[in-house]
């Protein structure tokens, strides 16, 4: 059900049904919008700001404020490539040691499947470009969103969340919330639309959820080292 949500979400972002919704949510529910033309002058740190010499790396969307942006990177840091990874991979682990290595082995067919779900459907997805206008009355800023679908953020977020939940319950439900939370932020730190963030959700909940159903017949009729002890 999951997944095809998600694919249908897919069409009708591709072509342009949700581009009404996504543009009212870049003018009324993304507070980290930067309405004004980003002026940089060299201080002390020279072009870089305070927080980007403090988090080597990091720099904000050129759209984004920095108060909202570091706040959205905090929250959601976890939930990059190789942080979410070694959680998963430790969550994965705990479930081979108690003797659940087929829905180990599909939980990680599913992360790996769900990521390059991601980079595909941004690849491939081209919607019509969101523009803002600065405050000042200046020329519009083309926002990044063109192939932006689905958020890889709240896709690891929530996989993250579900794997861990398999394993450990009550920690797993914290990271439900997390993961909400970081749904929330990316949209409210102007990283990415409401379409977005609902896609990559849908999604990991596809993947997690395939993995959990073929599990048991995977136990059952796969090779001996799958089968549940």
């Amino acid at each position: 059900m999951a997944g095809a949500l998600f694919t249908v979400l897919a069409v009708l972002a591709a072509i342009g049904v949700l581009t009404g919704f996504d543009r009212h949510a870049v003018a009324h529910w993304m507070p980290g919008l930067d309405h004004w033309p980003r002026v940089r002058v060299p201080g002390v740190l020279g072009p870089a700001s305070f927080t980007e010499a403090l988090l080597p790396g990091w720099s904000r969307p050129h759209h984004a404020n920095e108060g909202a942006s570091l706040a959205t990177y905090v929250v959601a840091v976890a939930a990059s490539g190789l942080p979410s990874a070694l959680v998963v991979g430790g969550a994965l682990l705990a479930l081979v040691r108690r003797g659940r290595r087929a829905l180990a082995l599909l939980l990680a067919v599913a992360f790996v499947a769900g990521n390059i779900a991601e980079v595909i459907s941004k690849l491939s997805l081209e919607r019509d470009p969101f523009t803002t206008w600065v405050a000042t009355g200046g020329a519009p800023r083309v926002l990044p969103f063109d192939h932006s679908y689905p958020s890889g953020h709240a896709l690891r977020a929530m996989l993250m969340a579900l794997c861990v939940l398999a394993v450990w319950r009550r920690a797993g439900q914290v990271l439900i919330v997390w993961a909400l939370a970081v749904a929330v932020l990316l949209v409210s730190g102007a990283w990415h639309t409401p379409t977005d963030v609902i896609g990559g959700t849908l999604l990991a909940i596809c993947a997690a959820a395939t993995a959990a159903a073929l599990a048991p017949w995977l136990a059952a009729a796969g090779p001996p080292w799958l089968r549940e002890r």
